[in-house]
């Protein structure tokens, strides 16, 4: 193989991390949004609310007749769908 060094799996994944790390947009719009969110979050706690909750309070006062799954565009997760299964009915 003229002796030239292959990386290992480990190696190659971990090169494949830092360049999608680095240059990805997806992850810096990831870490914008979480910043934001906190400088919100931030602002909002002596009222005791969080941006995501002013979020839906706003969309729920702005005359709206949507439900609130299709205001928030929800999507049931495994999770949610596994507590579907067992919710209690009286």
């Amino acid at each position: 193989m003229n002796g030239e060094h292959l990386p290992t799996r480990n190696q190659t994944e971990s090169n494949v991390a830092n360049v999608i790390a680095s240059e990805c947009l997806a992850v810096r719009v990831r870490l914008l949004n979480r910043a934001v969110t906190g400088i919100y979050d931030d602002a909002l706690r002596p009222l005791g609310m969080t941006v995501s909750q002013l979020n839906v309070l706003v969309g729920s006062r702005s005359g709206s007749k949507s439900t609130a799954g299709s205001f928030c565009r929800l999507r049931p997760t495994p999770l949610s769908m596994r507590k579907a299964m067992f919710r209690v009915t009286p």
